[in-house]
């Protein structure tokens, strides 16, 4: 809830010239430039909206006022109304080619209420309108008497989900709790009008199973009956932590994420920065934003990265959806390439297409597509990843045919780009690297894993020759890559590309430098080690350091796997301390604007510092704490895993506890511990500890099974006594 303003005389809107961008704004298909000395803001056609929300400071008549620029046609329309509730007054913004103001007088709100400005815009292609300024007045010169007042001002309750949604025209008040939560037994804190009284009282425990009826009565005797509705939010992923940061930034992802979903509203596609494509409104499929905030458009590489935090958020549909999507446009016409890019109704987006010969295309997509369908099957287990028709094609021809039209100039079974340009073809997705390499180290390394995944996908299909002969390609895939291809001339760190020619580079690549111990085709070791190294340095170097926060996002993803806690730590901390700051495309907004940012905050909490790894169609899950320092304990709740509903905590890196929630069957729970254990202590009962190592790191697990409503603590120990016991012992030995 935002703060009172005052004095009085003071404009209740901030940032209501747009100076400092949409800061305080809440928005969707809203932008700003500059004009001069002025900042403007504007509309897009279709369903676009500003809005800010306001606490009044006293009761009293307001005036609202709002300077327009212009407006292409009829229709916009300006405003204050409650929040998600009815108009408190609102107006019409005419059809003008120049500044026109408009003004709304006599506005009654009373002290402490929540209300909303708001701007829309003009529903028809190609008519856009313009916001200059505008201002939220206390109107001195208003001296006509207040009516008597009976009414619900605001209502809060504890543990509350966002603010209460208080509509005094309608007369009626909801407010919303967490899942999970006790409606039976709510004792809501409620303020009224001055010099009102509100039967039942304020802070009664009530039942709200059902709307409850409140009466508020006012000094002049008159009374006003109020319908006081309690919404259970729907379930989603929660977290709590010793720390603050980590929190505070899942808390921010979580709406910030889910407010670039797309599914089933209407607005343009086509629509970019040069507005020369045609932009028109549409109906959108199931999606989300996956891009710059100024193309309405997903793109296939942000969308890869996006969909493990999707999927935690609930997206399951739009994953689907929009990977179908996308291996519905790769085609023999296409070499079997994927479209860039594609608006929210499914067609491609035309700024990156120009025809079938000349469109963005960039390998290491065409791998990570397939990568990431069976990322999604092993957190889903929906079989459509196996069945359908479109999705196998795409796998079988990108892993195949494409592969094959795509090594030419070297002829090794690398998949190359052309090295002319991300029109024609590019072998990585550094596109600012100006290099003509043809072979790059996020391209082989994407194939590495593509190759794994079409593996593990045939098996799962239940084609078992399929299966034996992928998981031999890629292991001599990456055998080649650690001998020869990516080790070639040099004694220390790896290749990252390679021109036609024959020409390497070996210095430091950003994408194709990091992608190769992400996608883990490095063989752990001192050499990856050392290499992990160099990226943390060249990361944080000026001159070798990207400058768009988006590339930062898959360094967590980098380190994590390895054991480097505090270096994946690092790296969402580098990301969550520069959420506020502006992006290095001023029309994007802040880094915190870009929708990857979001996503994998999410998936980094989950995937990286707990140390998931799914596979919902065996009911399996294991877990690795990768808590840093900073981080004493952490704890998820409502992680989807295929049907099942999970709990996890870890306290620090030597105690875990996993609770199936809900689910068809029981969970089998690898529980993974870093170090050298003889027992893993499962509520307290003492069992032999398997070891192994995972990317160089030696792991002691033990695999446990997690019926339904039952919570499993396990604790690594040297000895076989209980655990509290063994925590002693073990700390007294060294």
């Amino acid at each position: 809830m935002s703060n009172p303003i005052g004095p009085l005389t003071e404009n209740l809107i901030r940032n209501s010239n747009f100076d400092a961008a949409k800061q305080h704004w809440l928005y969707d298909g809203a932008f700003t430039y500059k004009s001069g000395d002025n900042v403007i803001a504007y509309l897009d056609p279709g369903a676009s909206y500003l809005s800010q929300t306001v606490t009044v400071p006293a009761t009293g008549y307001y005036k609202l006022q709002a300077l327009f620029n212009m407006a292409d046609e009829n229709g916009a329309k300006f405003g204050i109304r409650f929040p998600e509730g009815s108009d408190i007054k609102s107006g019409d913004v005419p059809k003008s080619s120049v500044p026109v103001t408009q003004t709304l007088n006599g506005i009654l709100l009373e002290k402490g209420a929540l209300v909303e400005v708001y701007f829309t815009g003009i529903n028809a292609n190609e008519k856009w309108v313009e916001i200059d300024d505008s201002y939220l007045l206390y109107n001195t010169g208003n001296t006509n008497p207040l009516p008597g007042l009976v009414n619900i001002v605001s209502i809060t309750v504890l543990n509350q989900v966002g603010v209460s949604r208080v509509d005094g025209t309608a007369k009626k008040v909801s407010f919303t709790v967490p899942y999970g939560t006790n409606v039976k037994a709510i004792a809501p804190q409620i303020t009224v009008s001055k010099g009102a009284s509100v039967t039942p009282p304020t802070g009664r425990v009530m039942d709200f199973t059902n709307p409850v009826t409140y009466t508020v009565k006012g000094m002049n005797g008159t009374t006003q009956l109020w319908t006081v509705d309690c919404v259970v939010a729907d379930k989603e992923i929660t977290i709590d932590s010793s720390n603050a940061k980590i929190k505070d930034a899942f808390n921010w992802a979580k709406p910030k994420a889910k407010s670039y979903v797309r599914t089933g509203k209407e607005g343009l596609i086509n629509r970019d920065e040069t507005f020369r494509n045609s932009p028109e409104i549409k109906n959108y499929m199931p999606s989300y934003w996956a891009g710059y905030a100024h193309r309405y458009a997903f793109y296939s590489r942000d969308m890869a990265h996006q969909m493990a935090g999707a999927h935690l958020l609930g997206l399951d549909r739009e994953n689907f959806s929009m990977l179908k999507a996308f291996a519905g446009t790769a085609n023999e016409t296409h070499e079997w390439y994927p479209a860039w890019a594609l608006n929210f109704d499914g067609s491609i987006f035309k700024l990156d297409y120009r025809n079938a010969n000349s469109f963005v295309r960039e390998v290491p997509a065409v791998f990570e597509l397939v990568e990431k369908a069976y990322s999604m099957y092993l957190w889903t287990g929906d079989k459509n990843y196996l069945t359908d028709e479109t999705l196998w094609t795409y796998y079988d021809k990108a892993m195949t045919d494409f592969i094959a039209l795509h090594d030419g100039q070297i002829k090794n079974g690398v998949a190359e780009g052309t090295g002319i340009g991300i029109f024609d073809g590019a072998a990585s997705y550094d596109e600012r690297s100006g290099e003509a390499v043809v072979e790059a180290g996020d391209g082989i390394a994407s194939q590495y894993q593509a190759l794994l995944a079409y593996a593990n996908l045939s098996k799962e299909k239940g084609d078992m020759k399929k299966y034996q002969e992928f998981k031999e390609k890629a292991r001599a895939f990456k055998q080649y890559f650690n001998t020869d291809w990516g080790v070639k001339g040099i004694e220390s760190g790896y290749v990252r590309g390679y021109e036609a020619g024959g020409k390497a580079y070996s210095s430091f690549g950003k994408e194709a430098s990091w992608f190769m111990p992400m996608k883990q085709i490095t063989e752990a070791g001192e050499r990856t080690d050392q290499f992990l190294a160099l990226i943390d340095s060249m990361s944080e170097t000026p001159g070798q350091a990207p400058v768009n926060i988006e590339a930062f996002t898959y360094l967590p993803d980098t380190f994590f796997p390895y054991g480097k806690n505090e270096l994946g730590w690092k790296w969402m901390k580098y990301i969550i301390d520069r959420l506020n700051e502006p992006h290095e495309i001023s029309s994007q907004g802040t880094n915190g604007d870009y929708p990857e940012v979001s996503y994998t905050l999410i998936s980094q909490t989950v995937e990286g510092l707990m140390g998931m790894t799914p596979n919902a169609p065996q009911n399996k899950l294991s877990t690795l704490s990768r808590l840093p320092q900073d981080i004493q304990w952490l704890e998820l709740n409502h992680i989807s895993l295929g049907d099942h509903d999970v709990y996890l905590r870890h306290d620090g890196a030597t105690k875990s506890t996993l609770r199936n929630n809900s689910g068809t069957k029981g969970i089998n729970w690898e529980a993974q511990f870093a170090g050298s254990y003889r027992y893993i202590q499962v509520n307290g009962s003492a069992i032999p500890a398997e070891a192994k190592t995972v990317n160089g790191v030696t792991v002691s697990y033990a695999e446990v099974k997690v019926p339904i409503g039952h919570s499993v603590t396990a604790v690594p120990s040297n000895k076989k006594g209980r655990h509290d016991q063994n925590d002693q012992d073990d700390q007294d030995d060294q």
